[in-house]
């Protein structure tokens, strides 16, 4: 592995936005993550003649992904992730 060497300038305002963004990609995918805890598994309903269907509920992992995907577009907040060592828990759920 090659060490790049990054030069910040904190006076930026272009870096304080890209921090700002990262952090809430980061934030989404926690919310997507702690969403999954409380989402039904399953939903239903009865049709017109009294039967019920049920059907597994796959729209949280699909926000999950969608939060996933813009989570690995953000180098910037791979970084953050990285440097606290906390990739594999934002990344390895759900796949």
């Amino acid at each position: 592995m090659i060490n790049q060497v990054n030069t910040i300038d904190g006076g930026s305002a272009a870096y304080w936005a890209e921090l700002r963004e990262a952090y809430q990609v980061i934030a989404s995918v926690q919310f997507r993550l702690d969403a999954l805890k409380t989402e039904p598994q399953y939903c239903g309903f009865v049709d017109a003649y009294g039967e019920q269907e049920v059907f597994e509920n796959v729209e949280p992992w699909d926000r999950l992904a969608a939060a996933q995907e813009a989570l690995k577009a953000n180098p910037r907040a791979l970084t953050i992730l990285e440097a606290s060592g906390r990739t594999a828990a934002f990344l390895d759920i759900g796949f």
